[in-house]
């Protein structure tokens, strides 16, 4: 009798360390997936910021890019006879930078090489072009309703972008900037 106590007191606690041992592996798979999970949302969370924060260094850039040509055009065209080379930088991504001279009609030779821009110039709409096979973003440059950007015969200029920069000429000539490449 004591034989047989002894017997099912040892059954019972094999029978439980297997019980156990088996709780165990559940919670360890349970704790392995949850875990799993977890890294995956963090580093889904991850990748979406990294792409928003970069989504809003372009706009920085862009924004910068406008400042930075209307500060300059405007201060050069109330200063009659001043002449600067600024070297301006280009936000990443675009080949060409494109300046038109609203008060002349439009050149129909750019129709070809940029049709946006030649859309732009009959409309009024816009003077500054940032160019990656199309026109990608425009504005204008204006004090007053007044365009304060003047450029010779054909009327526009494109400098195309060299290491993320670009460099014109500006002159004062009175009440605007005239716009010319340098060679």
């Amino acid at each position: 009798m004591k034989k047989q106590q002894n017997k099912n007191k040892r059954d019972s606690i094999f029978s439980r360390k297997k019980t156990t041992k088996k709780a165990q592996i559940q919670a360890q798979i349970f704790v392995y997936v949850l875990s799993m999970i977890v890294i995956g949302l963090v580093l889904l969370y991850g990748y979406k910021s990294i792409g928003k924060m970069r989504e809003r260094a372009k706009q920085v850039d862009l924004i910068g890019f406008k400042t930075e040509v209307r500060n300059a055009v405007e201060k050069v065209s109330n200063d009659y006879g001043t002449v600067r080379a600024p070297e301006f930088k280009v936000p990443e991504g675009y080949d060409e930078v494109c300046f038109i001279d609203l008060d002349k009609g439009a050149d129909p030779g750019i129709e070809s090489l940029h049709p946006l821009v030649y859309e732009a110039w009959q409309d009024d709409s816009a003077n500054v072009f940032l160019i990656k096979d199309l026109a990608k973003e425009f504005y204008l440059v204006e004090s007053n309703g007044q365009h304060l950007i003047q450029i010779d015969s054909p009327g526009y200029i494109c400098p195309e972008v060299k290491g993320y920069k670009i460099k014109i000429r500006l002159e004062g000539v009175g009440g605007k900037a005239k716009l010319s490449e340098i060679e």
